[in-house]
């Protein structure tokens, strides 16, 4: 189980990097779908227990994630002003509460490199929303994905697209997905909703990674 954890917190790295947001222009909630195209051997009959859903909740320079996954669940909140992040996971009654330093998230971005982006010919529409067809290079990594000028966000892995992704497809630690819009709602979220509820136990990166046996 510490090595499902450990795995569910690479995934839980990933998405923050991939969906911190600086915009100041949409509010409210994108819920997304996620397909695993591809899993790790190690991760094969876990399949129910990783998230099948993401909801990104957007207010000013902050934005949260929300994962349910089977005897538990995932929040992610990052804050663009400070660079800083944090992760609660509570499974199977444990709540874990990882402190997210602006080092921690530096050297993630550093480990993903510089990308780059191409349009694509083709076209279609996601939710309503008319979607162009580009490409996201990243050293050795092509990805797919449909983005939209009409929602007025900034999406941080994409921000070089001049829109926001809707669908894509993303492979970490063999594990390939496929992540795809399925809700967009704008509402008034309350400063309340990026507070860290009580009763978790906080740990820096360095100490949750000793703490589930090793590093990243």
């Amino acid at each position: 189980m510490k090595k499902l954890f450990l795995l569910l917190s690479i995934c839980s790295i990933v998405v923050l990097s991939s969906f911190t947001s600086e915009t100041k222009r949409f509010e409210g909630d994108i819920i997304y779908s996620i397909t695993y195209v591809q899993l790790p051997d190690d991760l094969k009959g876990y399949e129910s227990m990783l998230p099948g859903e993401i909801t990104m909740t957007i207010s000013g320079n902050k934005s949260m994630l929300r994962q349910e996954v089977m005897g538990g669940s995932q929040t992610i909140i990052s804050d663009e002003t400070s660079r800083t992040g944090e992760i609660m996971m509570d499974m199977m009654g444990q709540k874990f509460h990882i402190k997210l330093s602006k080092e921690d998230i530096e050297k993630e971005e550093e480990s993903m490199g510089e990308s780059t982006v191409k349009s694509l010919e083709g076209s279609k529409t996601i939710l309503g929303y008319k979607c162009q067809k580009g490409q996201l290079i990243n050293g050795g990594q092509t990805i797919d994905v449909w983005y939209t000028k009409q929602i007025d966000a900034t999406h941080k892995e994409f921000e070089k697209l001049n829109g926001f992704p809707l669908e894509y497809e993303t492979e970490e630690q063999g594990m390939k997905m496929r992540i795809t819009a399925t809700k967009v709602a704008e509402r008034k979220v309350d400063p309340k909703e990026f507070a860290v509820p009580e009763g978790y136990t906080t740990y820096t990166m360095a100490e949750f990674e000793k703490l589930m046996g090793g590093g990243y």
